[in-house]
């Protein structure tokens, strides 16, 4: 691997020369168009602003993943374009046009590219930087102290050029600058732990260390303490230099290469992974070869092994002694043979004895290469033996829960017959008085409500099974029925308003009839010597559909807000106010499920349900086309 690394240093290296070379071409070329203005390491240095160092930025900004490294190479690249306006404006316009004035705007330019690094850095800083650690507090002392020395100096020499007081201003502005971000640099390098961001600004404590530098000597050459002005241009193109080749190198160690021995160490880790998931895995997993023998099983399979195979027959082998491992249906190996995912359940040929046989969800399935060709089968098996023993446990208590539904739905039913015949005929003598016929009603209703309780769980168990099948019901016609039934009762008449609808189908069966039957019974029972009972119907129009409306509303004492949402569940009972209503409603709501409708109760008057209650059962209406 040390080869390798090698070799990409050594591409790097040479990929670097070759840039040089093409910079210093590219720099020659243009050198015979500005002759005698402007020299070449000056052209040199707009060469790699333009050429290198605003795209290898703007590369970074759109390659980089981290939010705040956009930020900074996005300040970079800015930068970068207001620097190559300000050289064009600074040094070549004014000797290619004759406009000497265009330099100091050139000049301002200059200055205006700051923000955006200073911007970046204030953002980070403001963001990243505990203000109260020491070394922090030493580099902004140091920072002031430079920047109060260089003021004082400029202070103190200024009368020296009376006529380069622009230029003064320029460089002392920059070197403020450049001491600022020289401070926001070292405070965030010191922040920032990983290596990317430590790189990044060590390039740019660097940098703005060269343009501090050129500054400097610039601002000591307007203050003519310096006589030779012209070498700060390479300081300058060194500073360029510099960010050129430390872009290009975080842009080189930003590329993945991925070398062969790193290639094996994927595989290695993948194999260690792969033998952890097999080894450690609660269900039993073998692989076999194409031959069918085995080439790595886990501990739980091997434990199988040990149960059903004899002692003697070594290991197994897929394709020949499957069975003995594990009872499966016939045909099984063959389409294995064939390739097939199989999927079946199976048991122990021959459990020990006195053990109770297990039982058992097996996947056999082949790997295939790149090709598509088998390479080797997986088994995989998962011990179901206490899942079976759930099932087979349940299906007895169903079985008896059914047994015990038939005992109540018909002998227990026929005793309640018996029993209630022999009432009403002893109801029918003339001998008893008023007050012994009241000592016979009463056990009268109690069976009679008895026998409805039994008629609706034996509704319910046939509604689950599907008995009842799906048929198109007129509900008017169901209500008619209802009102016939029910609406004689001496002192509670049932009204019914059809909103003017003559007919309105919906998919339903024949126990819709009980859906309302209930509802108007309970209203029937809640209600006092006068009652007001009202059964309305209407087609309505809700989320692009047609329903059915019906309504049945009563004058009777109401339902409180706390029982509204629990009068159709099956557990309520024990209470005084939910008397009567439990497995009735219960049914009412299972009908109701079954037709794709909703019911619900609400108060009669809004708001106040001492003024009685309104049931109300919403069904989809059948489309006129299935009605032929």
């Amino acid at each position: 691997m040390s080869v390798v690394k090698g070799f990409n240093v050594l591409l790097g290296i040479l990929i670097i020369v070759t840039l040089a070379f093409f910079l210093i071409f590219a720099s020659y070329l243009i050198m015979p168009f500005v002759s005698g203005t402007i020299d070449m390491f000056t052209v040199a240095s707009a060469v790699f602003i333009v050429l290198l160092c605003l795209p290898l930025s703007f590369h970074l900004y759109r390659t980089s993943k981290n939010a705040d490294m956009r930020i900074i190479f996005l300040a970079l690249a800015i930068d970068f374009c207001i620097l190559t306006i300000s050289g064009a404006l600074w040094f070549f316009i004014p000797g290619l046009l004759d406009v000497p004035w265009v330099r100091y705007p050139g000049m301002v330019v200059m200055l205006i590219s700051y923000v955006p690094p200073l911007a970046a850095l204030f953002y980070l800083y403001n963001a990243r930087v505990e203000r109260d650690a020491q070394n922090y507090h030493i580099i902004t002392l140091i920072s002031v102290v430079s920047t109060v020395l260089i003021l004082l100096l400029v202070g103190l020499n200024f009368y020296r050029a009376p006529g380069a007081g622009f230029d003064i201003a320029v460089y002392t502005l920059s070197i403020v600058f450049d001491i600022t971000l020289l401070t926001m640099s070292a405070m965030l390098a010191i922040n920032f732990m990983q290596n990317q961001f430590r790189y990044i600004f060590s390039v740019l404590i660097i940098y703005f260390l060269l343009a501090l530098a050129g500054d400097a000597f610039s601002l000591i050459s307007s203050l003519g303490l310096y006589s030779r002005p012209d070498d700060v241009v390479y300081i300058y193109l060194v500073m360029l230099i510099f960010m050129a080749v430390s872009l290009f190198f975080f842009t080189l160690r930003r590329i993945k290469i991925t070398t062969v021995e790193e290639v094996h160490q994927q595989l290695r880790d993948t194999r260690s992974l792969m033998q952890d998931l097999i080894m450690q895995s609660p269900d039993a997993i073998c692989i076999f070869d194409l031959v069918g023998e085995i080439v790595q099983a886990n501990p739980r399979f091997l434990q199988l092994i040990n149960k059903n195979m004899r002692d003697g027959q070594g290991k197994p082998n897929l394709f020949r002694d499957a069975d003995q491992l594990i009872k499966s249906p016939p045909g099984t190996i063959d389409r294995v043979r064939r390739g097939d995912i199989t999927v079946f359940e199976g048991s122990d040929p021959q459990p020990p004895r006195g053990d109770r046989p297990g039982h058992y969800s097996v996947k056999i399935f082949p790997t295939v290469d790149a090709k598509g060709a088998i390479t080797s089968y997986i088994m995989f098996v998962m011990d179901i033996t206490e899942q079976k023993s759930r099932e087979a446990e349940l299906q007895v208590a169903k079985d008896n829960a059914e047994l015990y539904l038939d005992l109540m739905g018909h002998d227990i039913n026929n005793m309640h017959q018996i029993a209630l015949g022999y009432l009403e005929i002893a109801r029918d003598a003339e001998q008893f008085n008023e007050r012994q016929r009241l000592f016979i009603d009463k056990p009268f209703e109690v069976l009679e409500r008895s026998a409805r309780l039994i008629q609706n769980v034996r509704k319910l168990q046939k509604l689950k099974e599907g008995v009842f099948p799906d048929q198109l019901v007129d509900v008017c016609a169901v209500l008619e029925d209802v009102r016939r039934e029910l609406g004689a009762v001496p002192g509670k008449p049932v009204a019914l308003n059809l909103d003017g609808c003559g007919q309105c189908r919906v998919h339903a069966n024949e126990l819709l009839h009980d859906v309302f039957a209930n509802l108007v019974s309970n209203a029937i029972k809640h209600t006092g010597d006068r009652a007001n009972i009202i059964v309305g119907m209407g087609i309505v129009k809700e989320n692009e559909g047609q329903y059915c409306r019906v309504t049945v509303e009563d004058n009777g004492p109401g339902i409180p807000d706390d029982f509204k949402g629990k009068i159709f569940n099956r557990m309520l009972k024990s209470t005084s106010k939910a008397k009567g209503m439990g497995l009735g409603l219960y049914l009412v709501k299972s009908l109701v499920d079954s037709y794709h409708g909703r019911v619900w109760v609400e108060d009669r008057v809004p708001g106040d349900h001492t003024q009685g209650a309104k049931f109300v059962v919403m069904l989809p209406v059948v489309d006129p086309a299935e009605t032929g």
